[in-house]
Parts: C-alpha cells; structure tokens; sequence
C-alpha cells in the first residue's frame, strides 16, 4: 500500500509540474509577445513616419515638391513649438530620447551641416564630408538657449538653401557626396530627399510632446 500511495504522489507531482511548465510556457510567451508590442511603440516613437526609404525614381516635380518643403520647414516647426510649454519643451517624446528643446537646436545643427555639405558638393565634386558626433552635440551648452534662437537660425539657413537649389541645373543635381564613416555617397537629390525627410521626421516627434 505504501509504495502504491507514494507511486500515486509521484503521478500527481509530475501533473503538476507539467501544469505548470504550461502555464510558464503560456506566461513565456505572453511576455514575448507584450516585449514585440513594446518594441513596436518604442520603434513607433522613435520613427513617427517611418525610416527614410529612396524613392524609386527622382523627377522634376519631385525635387519642386521637397524644395517647396524646405522653403515651408521652418514656418511648420515655428507653430509646433509655438503650441507647447516651456515644460513640454524641455521633456522627451519617448524613454531615452531628445527633449523637444534639443530637437529644435539639433535640426538647426543638422540642416546647417546638410547647406555646407550641398556646397562642397557643387565645388568640390563627389566631396568628402566630415561626419559629426551630434549625440555629443546634443549635451552642448548652446542647446539649453532659448527655442527661439535655433529657430531664427533654421529660418535663414532654409532660405539660403531654398535659393542655392532654386539656381541647381540638371547636372548638379548628379554631383556627389560621400561620408567616410558610414561609406555612402549620395546625389545631392537624393540628399534632399533625405534631409526633407529628416525635418518631417523631428516634426512628427515634437508634435508627440502635445499627447
């Protein structure tokens, strides 16, 4: 009698143990797939338009539309920050990420290094670039001034750069650039498309400070 009773805890212990790898198996999983949900907000608010993806082909209308794009820039981002607090603008869009403030210096950072890099383009034919550390940059003291100075700067900085592409013949738009760090080289219509892409990409993630 007694071997069979301990026969009989030994089946009940190993039903037991199964029941619970199940549930374990089933907790497993539920977590796997609320970390994939996670990562997909988080990817969400780290890309609120998505990734830059090359159009298929580059057209005349395409670069009058991302030139007209550049030129509206900096009045589009003037009324997203107008609509937000000093506060808000000094808080982040997501875990990990830029304040809003930053932002708004790292555009005026980025489009000032995206004017000189058109120029050596033009000048200098298929340019070797100087990549920049703008997480660095970010920490900088410049980038606790005012929202307000980084924007008059973006304004100026568009309109020159709206009036060096308005003058950009069919061959210009061919010449070159190349980023030793990253090894790509890109034509200086593509590279508007990019930093178009760029400006829409910080503006969506400004616009998230307002939810």
């Amino acid at each position: 009698m007694g071997g069979e009773r301990d026969f009989n805890r030994v089946i009940q212990g190993v039903e037991i143990i199964k029941q619970q790898l199940v549930f374990l198996g089933e907790l497993g999983i539920s977590f796997i797939k609320a970390k994939i949900e996670c990562m997909k907000n988080e990817e969400t608010l780290k890309y609120p338009i998505g990734k830059f993806s090359e159009p298929a082909f580059y057209t005349e209308d395409n670069l009058i539309s991302w030139i007209g794009e550049l030129r509206a820039f900096p009045q589009m981002l003037d009324l997203a920050v107008s609509n937000l607090s000093k506060e808000q603008l000094n808080q982040s869009y997501r875990t990990g990420g830029w304040s809003g403030n930053q932002v708004v210096h790292h555009l005026a950072d980025s489009h000032m290094v995206g004017l000189l890099r058109f120029k050596w383009a033009l000048s200098e034919g298929n340019a070797i670039i100087k990549p920049y550390q703008e997480d660095i940059w970010a920490t900088f003291a410049d980038y606790t001034l005012p929202v307000e100075i980084p924007l008059k700067l973006i304004y100026a900085l568009h309109a020159q750069w709206v009036g060096l592409l308005d003058g950009l013949t069919v061959s210009d738009w061919e010449k070159t650039y190349t980023n030793p760090e990253s090894g790509t080289t890109n034509s200086l219509k593509k590279a508007l498309a990019i930093y178009v892409h760029h400006g829409l990409h910080h503006l969506a993630q400004i616009n998230l400070l307002k939810m």
